[in-house]
């Protein structure tokens, strides 16, 4: 049975864990702090305030900032150093990747470098390494405008200068920042928007947000889903744009070589799409964490009441973030294929990956009708019926709403005159074989999201481990795994609102001649309507399939999750209480 306050569709709420659900959507809390003291009775968290109120802005701050301390000259120039050397890296490794690399591999090695150089850097600058990105972190109030101003400043300077030494050293220009063959000027801007946007709000959720980062539990994915959103742009839009979504990168490819084209070409444009895109990211963030523009509230002896771990986002943004989530998924899955790109499985896993480390403590991060129904299968109180329901619904739609940008897209593109839809449709192999990998695949993807994103058994005793690290690492290697192998039987796509994605894109044109002679003008309008429904239903019948082939591997993975992991259904004790003496007046 549901929690009645969780399921509420208004603000989130602040509660405490229970012996049978100690996180709602099973990632875990993090681990106690060592400032919070649970009530004998209530068993409510309080923050003790140590004789000082903690001012607001200290759980807006970004999680690699430190206490103030006296900075030497050097300590203080360091961050600006380490977004320089970033910055003149990643454009680098980007002008030369396009220019002498493998064009298969050329998003991966991108997405690489900036996964290494936020690790390397993370904890001195934040890692921002992108203007679009410290826009967003600036516009989500997370860093000072006067520090978002010298970065910005840097990292400009930083890829212009790598674009300068890069003509020096090939002694020809960078790779050109203009748009795809076919494509123009609106269909570059809609996708760099969508991708920056998409960068940036990961990078916000991961790098900058309250319950993704807990005081002395920072997580160690933050790189990981940065790095992993530029490959599953890059391979899903680099034919569209070049899918550049870093204002310091198209300054920096067509600054430099202004003397060898004649003028300066496309850079400016890209520069200012992928500052809107920056502000959409942000305002995504604010829209999928409330939690983080919270004031704390003060009980009457001056302490914290609010724990910020414990806090439960409303169903209302959770619902957004599951539409969220599966909107970019069925855009990135759809791009690939219209675009005909060579490296499908691993963008997609890429998307989900990146977007699972995001939302998974917001929504679950299902993004899967199917996924979704497994977890609700499995009990555990960890979404109920009609939450699911919900969630379901809301994938779908995004599902069709990615499908009017793909048909858009492969209306201006390269490919206008290939038709793709529902594989199925026009599969080599029978439907029992894409029965069979349908269901087995996603049998392997709902059974591994149910073992490592929603089983507490890595916890021990009443002490919890750290945060999990691999559970959209796991998530995100599943789907490619089944996708590589289903790709070429059944499409691969291993979620109905994906299906319904392709389904939809492709819906042919329903017309019908129905008549019959002697019949009156009314009588053919009826028919020639039922004949236009009978199409439709008949159309969307082998998505139904699909439906149902994917929702047979869920009931089997939460039956199979049942056999495997049988300490989820044993009765928990729960946590000890600690009991805090706190001084009175007469002491």
């Amino acid at each position: 049975m549901s929690n009645p306050i969780v399921s509420q569709i208004g603000a989130g709420v602040f509660r405490p864990p229970t012996a049978t659900e100690d996180s709602l959507f099973g990632q875990g809390s993090p681990a106690k702090p060592s400032n919070v003291s649970y009530g004998a009775t209530e068993g409510f968290p309080v923050w003790k305030n140590d004789g000082a109120m903690l001012p607001s802005s200290a759980r807006l701050s970004t999680p690699f900032g430190e206490p103030t301390r006296e900075q030497s000259r050097w300590t203080a120039s360091a961050p600006y150093i380490c977004e320089f050397i970033g910055t003149f890296m990643l454009v680098f490794t980007a002008a030369t990747c396009n220019f002498a690399a493998s064009k298969q591999w050329t998003p991966t090695a991108i997405g690489c470098v900036l996964v290494v150089i936020i690790y390397a850097v993370g904890f001195v600058s934040g890692g921002h390494l992108n203007p679009a990105v410290t826009l967003a972190v600036f516009l989500a109030k997370k860093i000072s405008a006067f520090e978002a101003a010298g970065y910005v400043v840097v990292q400009v300077f930083a890829g212009l200068f790598a674009g300068f030494i890069f003509e020096f050293a090939f002694l020809t220009q960078t790779s050109m920042v203009a748009p795809g063959p076919t494509f123009h000027f609106t269909q570059v801007a809609i996708f760099e928007v969508l991708y920056t946007a998409l960068l940036c709000f990961v990078w916000l959720n991961v790098s900058s947000s309250v319950r993704n980062n807990p005081e002395n539990d920072k997580n160690q994915f933050f790189a990981l889903a940065i790095g992993f959103t530029v490959i599953a742009a890059g391979y899903a839009g680099g034919n569209i744009s070049g899918s550049v979504l870093n204002p310091a990168l198209a300054l920096g490819l067509d600054l430099p070589g202004w003397w060898r084209i004649g003028g300066v070409m496309w850079g400016i444009l890209y520069a200012l799409v992928e500052l809107a895109g920056a502000a959409l990211g942000a305002g995504l963030f604010r829209l999928c964490r409330e939690e983080d523009y919270l004031e704390p509230r003060l009980s009457v002896d001056g302490l914290f009441i609010d724990d910020v771990a414990s806090y439960v986002p409303s169903l209302r943004v959770r619902i957004f973030s599951e539409f969220l989530g599966s909107f970019f998924l069925v855009l990135t899955f759809g791009l690939n294929v219209i675009m005909l790109s060579t490296a499908t499985a691993w963008s997609v896993s890429a998307a989900l990956l990146c977007m699972v480390y995001a939302l998974g403590n917001v929504s679950g991060a299902h993004f899967n009708p199917a996924v979704t129904a497994a977890v609700v299968m499995s009990g555990r109180n960890k979404c109920s019926a009609k939450d699911g329901l919900y969630y379901a619904l809301v994938q779908c739609l995004g599902g069709v709403m990615a499908s009017l940008l793909m048909s858009y897209m492969h209306n201006n593109g390269p490919t206008a005159k290939v038709q793709f839809g529902l594989f199925g449709m026009t599969s080599a192999y029978s439907w029992s074989a894409i029965a069979t990998v349908e269901i087995l695949f996603t049998f392997l993807l709902t059974y591994v999201v149910l073992a490592v994103a929603t089983s507490e058994e890595y916890t021990a005793s009443n002490v919890r481990s750290r945060q999990n690290f691999y559970f959209a690492l796991a998530i995100g290697f599943a789907m490619c795994a089944g996708c590589v192998a289903s790709g070429q039987v059944s499409g691969g796509y291993l979620n109905p609102a994906v299906a319904l994605g392709f389904a939809a894109e492709g819906l042919p044109d329903l017309t019908t001649q129905a008549t019959v002679k002697g019949w009156p003008g009314f009588g053919d309008v009826i028919l020639k309507g039922i004949s236009l429904v009978c199409k439709f239903v008949g159309y969307f019948g082998y998505w139904m399939l699909y439906l149902l082939f994917e929702l047979a591997g869920a009931a089997l993975a939460a039956a199979t999750f049942r056999l495997t992991h049988p300490a989820e259904y044993h009765k928990r004790l729960p946590h000890l209480a600690t009991y805090v003496e706190h001084p009175t007046s007469e002491q």
